[in-house]
């Protein structure tokens, strides 16, 4: 499944970042620091290493759409669920087993808002058995919540960014900007070289949002490797 870009493909406080990544951190949610333009939290898979054929590997993490938020909402709901978003105080901790339920529906929810023109690879049953048996027991799994309530995960392993998304309601206050700030924090306590991460080209929003955030575009492909056969983008940083 793809990401970063996807990857997602959407991440901007630069908070209390643990330096503990069994610490969590509470981040204030500002939404003067929302990023004005979305990206696709979208799944960030680095070209995966796909796992067991039982376990759906989003290709592309695209990370993607984190910031797919940072749109303007109009109506009356989504100003109402912006306020409460404001109004809550951002908290950053690693995923435990009980959270993969919820950042199953974070993964779900954010893909099927950032890319309804990318065929899935997974259904939902597999997305959350993907979830459940792969990416929080076996990755360096981020969950970002507001009120107790789980509205963004990340996932990452040595030098990549796999996964990063933001529900749809909760994005537009910086979450995404959180979340890409302390993936860079743990990349320089764990002395990556580089932070790498995938997400699809039509992913627009994610592509801007990761150039904010100091990536560069440097691999663009045809798709044929990932899962969704849907040409994607490999970024890097710094």
């Amino acid at each position: 499944m793809s990401g970063a870009a996807p990857a997602g493909s959407d991440p901007v406080p630069t908070d209390a970042v643990p330096t503990d990544p069994e610490q969590a951190d509470a981040v204030p949610t500002d939404p003067e620091q929302a990023d004005p333009v979305p990206t696709d939290a979208v799944p960030t898979d680095p070209e995966p290493t796909h796992p067991e054929p039982t376990h759906p590997e989003p290709t592309h993490p695209e990370p993607t759409h984190p910031e797919q938020a940072d749109r303007e909402q109009s109506d009356v709901g989504a100003t109402s669920a912006h306020a409460a978003v404001a109004s809550d105080v951002l908290e950053l901790r690693r995923a435990g087993a009980d959270d993969a339920r919820a950042v199953a529906e974070v993964w779900i929810a954010s893909f099927s808002d950032a890319l309804p023109s990318v065929r899935r690879a997974h259904d939902d049953a597999e997305v959350r058995g993907w979830v459940a048996a792969h990416l929080v027991p076996a990755t360096e799994c981020w969950v970002a919540t507001l009120g107790g309530e789980v509205v963004a995960m990340m996932a990452l392993s040595p030098g990549w960014l796999d996964q990063l998304y933001v529900v749809p309601g909760a994005q537009g206050h910086g979450i995404g900007s959180a979340l890409v700030d302390l993936a860079l924090r743990r990349g320089e306590e764990e002395g990556w070289e580089t932070v790498q991460l995938w997400t699809f080209q039509v992913n627009g929003p994610a592509r801007a949002f990761y150039a904010r955030h100091g990536f560069r575009e440097v691999e663009l492909t045809d798709g044929a490797t990932n899962e969704e056969h849907e040409p994607d983008v490999r970024l890097i940083w710094p």
